[in-house]
């Protein structure tokens, strides 16, 4: 009796141990898993009988089996982790689909200004945001005007410059600038991200 109390108090001080083992093992008394074979050892160090032995063998079953609630303990901690995923998937996917729509309504806005070369100021902003299904008053539109000469990205005075003693060809630039407001927030990622698409077309000399 006093060999089946120690071996009870040494399977209480190692608890944590004993649910650690598998249902199904190889033995009654979970040998595989090193805590239990440990004490599978001291089932022989003691002088016990079979009575006794048995006793144990059923106390070990016990624990090593005991795996009730497994599964929903398993399921609420790594919900909260696929649930981010899950969102951050969603976000990414909304923000690709609004960058396109960004990029598409500025070629709209180039292709009117390619057909109105002369008149665009006044309608190319409404020619863009209307080329969104994005709210109008979240996309911004800037025009200007500006000249260069033929294989450079330099910047030259329309009026008093000249490109190889001619006068410099005029280009129109069109910027458009959404802010993407994100679902969730993820730390050192920008909330709201600013999504910019800029495009240029050359047009006449006036």
């Amino acid at each position: 009796m006093k060999s089946i109390n120690r071996l009870r108090a040494y399977m209480q001080g190692h608890m944590h141990h004993f649910e650690s083992c598998e249902r199904g093992a190889n033995s009654i008394m979970c040998i595989n898993w090193f805590p239990c074979h440990h004490l599978f050892i001291r089932l022989y160090k003691y002088k016990i009988t079979r009575v006794d032995r048995v006793m144990i063998g059923k106390m070990l079953k016990a624990f090593c089996g005991h795996t009730r609630g497994a599964a929903a303990v398993e399921m609420a901690l790594i919900s909260p982790v696929v649930l981010v995923i899950i969102l951050g998937i969603i976000d990414f996917g909304f923000l690709v689909h609004n960058s396109m729509q960004v990029s598409s309504a500025t070629r709209s806005g180039i292709q009117f200004i390619m057909e109105n070369p002369t008149s665009y100021s006044a309608n190319a902003a409404t020619v863009v945001q209307s080329a969104t299904n994005l709210p109008s008053a979240s996309v911004s539109v800037t025009t200007s005007e500006g000249c260069r000469c033929l294989g450079s990205a330099a910047s030259v005075d329309c009026s008093t410059d000249t490109c190889s003693g001619k006068t410099p060809p005029k280009y129109v630039t069109v910027t458009t600038t959404y802010s993407h407001v994100l679902i969730l927030g993820f730390p050192g990622v920008p909330d709201p991200w600013t999504i910019t698409r800029t495009a240029s077309i050359r047009i006449p000399n006036s």
